[in-house]
């Protein structure tokens, strides 16, 4: 999907794009590319979660710990679903987010930046709590 999106102009200067079609192509398939990234970003929490668990949950280790870290597990899963699915719900239908010329409605410019700051802090926040384990 992403070479897709880049065949079509994806990282180019929209000046140097050839078609207004180019343009609605590559931004079309980066949108749609943004919910597996982001589901494969929850795998590979998750792998690292199972991984920690493996390594220092023992049978010595606090059951508060293992609670803990099973707590930042479902919190990570239910994060990065919701993250995943927003991207594609902000406009009605689909298709207005990559072409603003069909008719619908999209969320408000203050619920999409609040959206992007919610996940780029829960991104934040999952990488301070990943690197103080």
């Amino acid at each position: 999907m992403g070479l897709t999106a880049e065949h079509f102009g994806l990282g180019k200067h929209i000046d140097d794009i050839k078609s207004e079609d180019a343009i609605y192509q590559a931004v079309k398939w980066d949108y749609v590319q943004s919910l597996p990234l982001g589901l494969a970003a929850m795998f590979t929490k998750i792998s690292f979660f199972i991984f920690l668990n493996r390594v220092f949950m023992t049978t010595q280790t606090r059951w508060t710990w293992r609670w803990i870290l099973h707590f930042a597990n479902v919190v990570n899963i239910i994060a990065n679903i919701i993250s995943a699915t927003t991207v594609l719900a902000q406009c009605k239908p689909v298709q207005k987010l990559w072409n603003p010329m069909i008719p619908g409605t999209c969320w408000a410019p203050k619920t999409q930046s609040g959206m992007g700051i919610f996940q780029g802090g829960k991104s934040s926040t999952q990488s301070l709590c990943s690197s103080l384990d």
